[in-house]
């Protein structure tokens, strides 16, 4: 017999959080089987759709895209150029296989 609500809610509270409030906290999803934008750079494919953007216009913060990237690549421990397009970064390892 599964659970019902009024079973599990008895012992556990829960609240509805916004997706922005769960990303702010951290909390996101990678999305598996989507393909890269190959046109993009590396570090715009890590932010698409969150990119650093100024308040005034819009427009996105590249030196703040990148230094963020940088960031992430260091922590990962992964050497990728990421300020160019994705695909001649993959051509280039491929060749290198």
């Amino acid at each position: 017999m599964l659970p019902t609500m009024a079973s599990v809610g008895q012992r556990t509270q829960s609240r509805s959080v916004s997706p922005h409030a769960a990303l702010r906290a951290g909390i996101g999803h990678g999305a598996s089987g989507i393909a890269p934008f190959l046109n993009l750079s590396v570090a715009e494919n890590v932010f698409m759709g969150h990119e650093p953007v100024s308040s005034f216009i819009g427009w996105v913060r590249k030196e703040q895209l990148h230094s963020q990237t940088a960031r992430i690549l260091a922590r990962l421990g992964a050497a990728i150029p990421y300020t160019r397009p994705i695909e001649p970064t993959l051509r280039g390892r491929e060749a290198g296989r």
